[in-house]
């Protein structure tokens, strides 16, 4: 499923301008993992679309994830679409040396309102790390989570 032009468009320019601009190899290098991470949250979470799109941030690359379907709207699905993108950010960021800074999150409702979340990178790398290795369950991950989303308003 192909999110509506507008949509779209309003992603690029998310992506783009309140994000600075880094080096072609590491925006390259961020295109493959945003590209591996969306597909494999797309076959976890098979009731939304989601995207994924790179850009600069102060200290490293950050990454903005977009469900097709108002998943903020609905607890159940709000918590299994953020758990997995989290999980699944964690797990590509604690593997690599690329530098992060944020997550950001948003779907398609928040979208057409200029909103959306983020939390810090190094903290959802953290919460991966505790829940491979068995120091904390997917409720108290997602409790940290909950605590750690900070809204952001689009520019204009």
């Amino acid at each position: 499923m192909k999110l509506p032009p507008r949509l779209f468009l309003t992603c690029l320019i998310l992506a783009a301008s309140p994000l600075r601009a880094t080096a072609d190899d590491q925006a390259t290098l961020a295109q493959g993992y945003c590209y591996e991470m969306q597909n494999l949250i797309n076959v976890l979470v098979d009731f939304t679309e989601t995207k994924c799109i790179p850009g600069g941030g102060d200290v490293g690359m950050s990454f903005i994830f977009v469900s097709s379907e108002p998943v903020f709207s609905v607890p159940a699905a709000k918590k299994a679409w953020l758990t997995s993108v989290v999980g699944m950010f964690g797990k590509t960021f604690n593997t690599n040396s690329m530098e992060s800074d944020q997550v950001i999150f948003t779907d398609t409702i928040l979208l057409t309102r200029r909103e959306a979340y983020w939390m810090p990178a190094p903290k959802a790398k953290q919460l991966q790390h505790q829940v491979k290795n068995n120091q904390i369950d997917i409720e108290t991950m997602y409790q940290r989570i909950s605590e750690s989303l900070q809204e952001l308003a689009i520019p204009d």
